[in-house]
């Protein structure tokens, strides 16, 4: 398992704390015990784990907007909280992150899906494709870029 599938699996489990139970994701302290809780000794993508909260805490607003956009027939307040942490992971490594390592879109779409089969119930993944899927072909269209 790559280690930024395992910084992205760890940040959706921050976030998915973070939706139960609201303080700073900025907050070192929470970042810091959160990792010296839940991540493998050996496990060396640190900055990356970190790169993502921190993104998402920064972003929340336009994220969960985003999120919006791409729902259909579905409310915020409806989502199950699990999906959602997926979803706001997802939406700011899409439309947010600015890493020169920054993989393809369709990879951040395949991440997200196999997060949401690991953590999620058994519609988490085509919900988490779906809403992704949606943002992506709506970001295509208004940058003219073929699907």
């Amino acid at each position: 398992m790559g280690s930024r599938h395992r910084s992205r699996e760890l940040a959706v489990q921050l976030c998915y704390q973070w939706t139960l139970n609201p303080v700073s994701l900025e907050d070192p302290k929470v970042i810091d015990r959160f990792w010296r809780e839940s991540a493998l000794a050996e496990f060396e993508n640190r900055v990356f784990f970190e790169m993502i909260v921190r993104g998402v805490a920064e972003w929340l607003p336009k994220i969960d907007a985003e999120i919006e956009s791409g729902l259909e027939n579905w409310k915020m307040s409806r989502l199950e909280k699990v999906d959602l942490a997926v979803l706001r992971v997802a939406v700011w490594e899409l439309m947010f992150c600015t890493d020169d390592q920054r993989p393809d879109d369709r990879v951040i779409l395949n991440e997200a899906i196999e997060i949401a089969k690991k953590f999620g119930g058994p519609e988490s993944p085509p919900f988490v494709n779906g809403v992704l899927d949606a943002l992506l072909r709506k970001r295509q269209a208004s940058s003219g870029q073929p699907s």
